[in-house]
């Protein structure tokens, strides 16, 4: 067991499966879920997927609409016991400006972005204000 995890992997993304891990670890210590308890953590999967809207896609032009800067709160990660909860939280603000075709000029004062304008493509810059854990104070998903 104690060098399978070091040696017989050769990439951190190769997920080990639950049968996996009971062939390393053996019986003692992993055991599959009962139909009860099989079903309560595909209630709660079902309640993340939820709470962090994990099957909606995030279109960054439908959130911004037609604001030029925005702030916005994604959450990477999330562990729970009964009594508290941590997030992973990432806060960015992100601006949208118009993006001319090349060879198009549009005077702007200095320090300025273009102006949003109907019909050219826009491009966005995403500045991280802050990532951390943060300890969930209330049930919260991810409010965009």
């Amino acid at each position: 067991m104690s060098t399978t995890l070091t040696t017989s992997f050769y990439s951190h993304h190769h997920m080990i499966s639950r049968a996996e891990a009971q062939g390393i670890f053996g019986d003692d210590h992993v055991q599959f879920a009962g139909p009860e308890l099989a079903t309560k953590m595909d209630q709660l999967l079902k309640q993340y997927e939820d709470d962090f809207a994990l099957r909606q896609p995030f279109f960054v032009n439908r959130y911004m609409g037609n604001d030029s800067e925005k702030e916005a709160r994604l959450i990477g990660g999330c562990v729970e016991s009964r009594t508290w909860g941590y997030l992973y939280e990432t806060k960015a603000r992100i601006r949208q400006y118009a993006a001319p075709p090349q060879g198009v000029q549009i005077q702007v004062p200095p320090g300025q972005v273009p102006p949003l304008i109907p019909g050219l493509p826009r491009r966005y810059d995403w500045d991280v204000l802050s990532q951390c854990w943060v300890r969930n104070k209330m049930p919260m998903g991810v409010t965009i």
